[in-house]
């Protein structure tokens, strides 16, 4: 009997650790740079690469009091490149924010990476 309760554990273990994790999910932030400075007139480029295992769901930038959440879907993609841009106005007010960049994989699965930047 003991051995079928060690089958049945080292079983269920098994299975929740293959299930478990990021499945591979990896997000390269290449553009900003943290701690970069910007000014009204110029444009924020933000780019990188999101990867996983199977499928990149979606891609979430977002950054509070510089832009509105934007979300790029993966279309089923393992490899996605991605980058988006804000356009300063002249005269946009000194702000200091963190942007993050969110991945999204079809199990789930999430991570973030975020850089601060800004604004004179």
């Amino acid at each position: 009997m003991k051995l079928l309760q060690s089958l049945f554990i080292l079983t269920v273990t098994v299975f929740f650790v293959s299930c478990g994790g990021d499945g591979g999910l990896e997000l390269t932030l290449t553009s900003p740079g943290d701690g970069s400075t910007f000014t009204g007139g110029q444009t924020i480029t933000i780019e990188g690469t999101a990867t996983d295992d199977v499928e990149v769901r979606s891609i979430i930038v977002s950054s509070d009091g510089l832009i509105e959440t934007q979300t790029l879907s993966g279309n089923g993609t393992a490899i996605l490149p991605f980058g988006f841009t804000i356009r300063l106005e002249d005269g946009t007010p000194a702000l200091e924010t963190d942007i993050v960049v969110a991945i999204l994989d079809n199990e789930g699965n999430s991570i973030e990476e975020s850089r601060s930047i800004t604004i004179q």
